[in-house]
Order: C-alpha cells, then sequence, then structure tokens
C-alpha cells in the first residue's frame, strides 16, 4: 500500500511538472504573439532616394500601418472620427526618435540619416500627419519639419 501512494505521488508530481512546462511554453507563446515589435511593410522605401520624401514616407506608414490600426481597434468609427478631428489643423507630431522605435529598417536609416546632421537631435525631427475628412487610414496630408539644420545627402 505504501508503495502504490509513493509511486501516486510521483506520478502526481510528474503531470504536475508537466502541465506546469506546458503552460510556460504556452504564456511564452501568447506573449510574443502579443508583444511582437510592430514591422511594418518596408516595400517602396528601398527606391527612394530623396531623404526628406523618405522619412516622410516612413512617418506616413506607421501612421496608416500602426497608429490608425490601433486606435481603431479602441474605438468606434465615430469615436476615431472625433478624435482624428482634433488633429486636422495641429497634426500628430512623430519624431524621428519615436519612428526609430518601430522598425529596425527605420532605425537603421534613421541612424544613417543621423551621422549626416550631427548638429540635430532625432527630437529635432518630425514628420507631422494632418487627417483629413473622412478620416481613413489613407485620409492625410503630411509634411516633414525640423529644428534644426538638416544637410541632405543624395
Amino acid at each position: 500500500m505504501k508503495k502504490k501512494n509513493k509511486k501516486d505521488k510521483k506520478i502526481g508530481r510528474n503531470i504536475a511538472l508537466i502541465l506546469l512546462i506546458f503552460f510556460v511554453i504556452m504564456l511564452g507563446l501568447l506573449s510574443i504573439l502579443f508583444f511582437h515589435n510592430y514591422n511594418p511593410d518596408p516595400s517602396g522605401l528601398e527606391e527612394e532616394n530623396d531623404p526628406i520624401t523618405k522619412l516622410t514616407l516612413m512617418g506616413e506608414q506607421l501612421y496608416s500601418e500602426y497608429y490608425y490600426k490601433l486606435l481603431s481597434q479602441d474605438m468606434t468609427q465615430e469615436e476615431l472620427i472625433e478624435h482624428l478631428k482634433k488633429y486636422e489643423e495641429i497634426g500628430l507630431k512623430i519624431d524621428l526618435k519615436e519612428m526609430s522605435k518601430y522598425n529596425v529598417d527605420y532605425q537603421n536609416y534613421i541612424n544613417s540619416f543621423m551621422k549626416d546632421n550631427k548638429n540635430c537631435k532625432k527630437e529635432d525631427i518630425m514628420v507631422t500627419i494632418y487627417p483629413q475628412n473622412p478620416y481613413t487610414n489613407k485620409d492625410f496630408k503630411s509634411e516633414l519639419s525640423a529644428q534644426c539644420d538638416l544637410k541632405i545627402k543624395k
């Protein structure tokens, strides 16, 4: 009888260990799914040679493929429109520091761009997105601005 109890306890511990390992693996997989880095599709940016245009396109892509989608998941369509209307005149400002967090290709390009612009900080250069009616992820105007003197190499 005592041997059977020891076997039962050992089997119970093994099952508990297997379940624990299973849950740790599942938790890891779920965290990868939910907390993976945003990586927008950089297609269309490789052939762009003008740094101002390329940085502007990066900001536009970040807005349309990340920020807008994030807002539309958390808001109704009416709430989203009301929110974006507030920024139609003042714009949503995305500086290069923020932009470089979302994509390795963006980060590499921005770091390379900043080597030529040592008198600037990443916070000094920004893309401003001005949402426009009917406020879809493609309805906006944009512009790049800098609070420093940019040196542009082509």
